[in-house]
C-alpha cells in the first residue's frame, strides 16, 4: 500500500506536466482507495501534493516560454478566492456522492468542447483585446473552477485548459503550462481553506500510513510527483498540440465514465 501510493505519485506528476491537469483526478482516489484515508483527508492531502507538483511543472513550462502569466493570473483571480471559500465552508454542505456526480458531468462537458476545439491550437491567437463579454465569461469560468476545486478536491485543469483555449485564445501548449500556474494557486488556496477545519487539520497531523506520519509521507509523495511533473513537461514539449488536445479529451471521457459509474453503483 505504502509503496504503491508512492509509485502512483510519479504518474500523477507526469499527468500534471504533460496535460496541465489530471493529477488531482488520480490523487484523490489514490489517497482514498489505495491509502485508505478518510475522503475529507484525501481531498485535503491532494491539494497539498498537487499544488506543489503543479508549481514545479509550471517552472519547467515557463522556461520553455509556455506560460501565459497574464491570462493565468486573470483566471486565478476569479477562482482562488472561491476555492478558499469552498474548501473552508461549502465542502461541508454536500455529500461525497453528489460532489463526484457533479465532477463527472463537468468533466464530460469539458471533453466535448476539447474534441470540438480549434483545428490549429498552436497558431498564435489573434492580437485583440478581449471584449467585455469574453472577459466576463473568462472570469465566470474561473469562479466555476474555484467551486469545483474546493468542493471536489481537484485542481480544475480539465476546465482550465478548455477555458484558456476556447475563451482566452491561448494556444494549447501554452494553455497546458498556464493551467498549471492556476492549479497551483487554486490548490494552495483550497488547502488553506480545509486547514481551517479543526477535524481535518488534526487528522492530517495525527494520521499514519504504514507507520509513517502522514505529513512525512506526503513530503515523499510530493517529491516523486515533482519528478514526474518535470518528466511530463519534457514529453509534452515534443508532442504535437493536436495530439495533446485529443489525448486530454480522451482522458477526460475515460475518467468521467469511471467516476459516474462508480458513484452510481
Amino acid at each position: 500500500m505504502v509503496v504503491a501510493g508512492l509509485m502512483l505519485a510519479a504518474v500523477i506528476g507526469v499527468l500534471l506536466g504533460l496535460l496541465g491537469g489530471g493529477g488531482s483526478i488520480l490523487a484523490v482516489p489514490v489517497f482514498a482507495y489505495v491509502l485508505d484515508l478518510d475522503p475529507k483527508l484525501a481531498i485535503a492531502a491532494s491539494f497539498g501534493v498537487v499544488g506543489i507538483g503543479s508549481l514545479a511543472a509550471t517552472f519547467s513550462h515557463w522556461r520553455g516560454g509556455n506560460v501565459d502569466v497574464r491570462s493565468a493570473l486573470l483566471f486565478a483571480a476569479g477562482s482562488a478566492t472561491v476555492s478558499f471559500a469552498a474548501g473552508a465552508w461549502l465542502s461541508r454542505l454536500l455529500s461525497g456522492s453528489v460532489q463526484m456526480i457533479v465532477f463527472g458531468v463537468v468533466m464530460a462537458v469539458a471533453a466535448i468542447f476539447m474534441f470540438r476545439g480549434r483545428n490549429d491550437p498552436d497558431a498564435p491567437p489573434p492580437e485583440h483585446r478581449r471584449t467585455p463579454r469574453e472577459l466576463a465569461l473568462f472570469m465566470l469560468m474561473g469562479v466555476a473552477v474555484g467551486v469545483i476545486t474546493g468542493i471536489a478536491g481537484v485542481g480544475g485543469g480539465f476546465m482550465i485548459v478548455p477555458a484558456l483555449v476556447l475563451l482566452g485564445g491561448v494556444p494549447m501548449r501554452r494553455a497546458v503550462g498556464s493551467s498549471l500556474l492556476v492549479i497551483a494557486i487554486n490548490s494552495f488556496a483550497a488547502f488553506v481553506g480545509y486547514l481551517l477545519q479543526p477535524a481535518i487539520r488534526d487528522g492530517l497531523l495525527s494520521t499514519t500510513i504504514g507507520g509513517i506520519g502522514l505529513p512525512l509521507y506526503l513530503g515523499a509523495f510530493a517529491v516523486l510527483a515533482i519528478g514526474g511533473a518535470f518528466g511530463g513537461a519534457v514529453i509534452g514539449s515534443r508532442v504535437p498540440a493536436r495530439v495533446l488536445r485529443l489525448g486530454f479529451a480522451s482522458f477526460l471521457v475515460v475518467m468521467a465514465t469511471y467516476i459516474l459509474v462508480r458513484t452510481s453503483v
